[in-house]
């Protein structure tokens, strides 16, 4: 269990416990409406205390609302073509008195942005990270000196995920390209380390998982943010 204290819980989720009639009504008429990051309900015993339980909702457990689905009600299944969610079991992320609680990193970062709660790669770590044999870096020296917090905390993150362990360089840029993004391959098939500020964040953002493709447009998107790509 990984803990993170002093945590900055949102403003809108304390309101929404405090005052749950003042949320605005949530209002789908099929399951692409049905746009639900994630559920949370208090569970604290009295209101001085502070706990709150997190689940994040994947696709699988949309309920899809152009089929049908059916459900048990008093002995009998009844059906319906309205779209709804499955809630498990799994508890994704807990917070209690300032502390928040969770197992995956990865989960909760999809729940809460932590990015800034990350820990940052040292000087090893870098040279770790350019070191794998799907990279092309032409001046180690130049990197590590100009790595901030921000590439830091993507560089620590990329390698505990273990993405460039787990897949092949082809693979890395197969999937890339499906995405829209551009990376500079050269003559030996690797993965030229960009010295551009603004090529370097986006190729680091691709690494950690944090660019996606809109279901319905072809826009590129930055997870958290909504904020188009290109």
């Amino acid at each position: 269990m990984f803990k993170i204290e002093n945590f900055d819980l949102s403003n809108e989720i304390s309101e929404a416990i405090n005052n749950p009639l003042g949320v605005e009504k949530l209002i789908a008429s099929n399951s692409k409406e049905l746009n639900i990051r994630a559920i949370f309900l208090p569970v604290q015993e009295n209101e001085a205390e502070e706990k709150i339980i997190f689940q994040r909702i994947q696709k699988r457990q949309i309920l899809l609302g152009n089929q049908f689905t059916l459900f048990w009600d008093n002995d009998t299944f009844i059906s319906t073509k309205k779209p709804g969610i499955v809630i498990t079991d799994s508890i994704d992320a807990y917070y209690e008195e300032g502390t928040l609680y969770f197992k995956s990193y990865y989960w909760a970062n999809q729940i809460f942005n932590l990015n800034k709660y990350y820990r940052e790669a040292t000087d090893e770590d870098i040279k770790e990270f350019c070191s794998f044999n799907c990279f092309y870096v032409k001046d180690l020296e130049t990197v590590i000196p100009a790595s901030n917090n921000w590439t830091r905390r993507k560089i620590a993150y990329i390698l505990d995920s273990k993405v460039l362990e787990n897949n092949s360089t082809d693979y890395i840029v197969e999937a890339a390209k499906n995405l829209g993004v551009e990376l500079d391959i050269n003559e030996d098939s690797k993965i030229v380390f960009p010295e551009d500020t603004t090529k370097q964040r986006e190729l680091l953002f691709y690494l950690a998982d944090e660019i996606y493709k809109g279901s319905l447009t072809e826009d590129v998107y930055l997870t958290n943010s909504k904020r188009i790509l290109r």
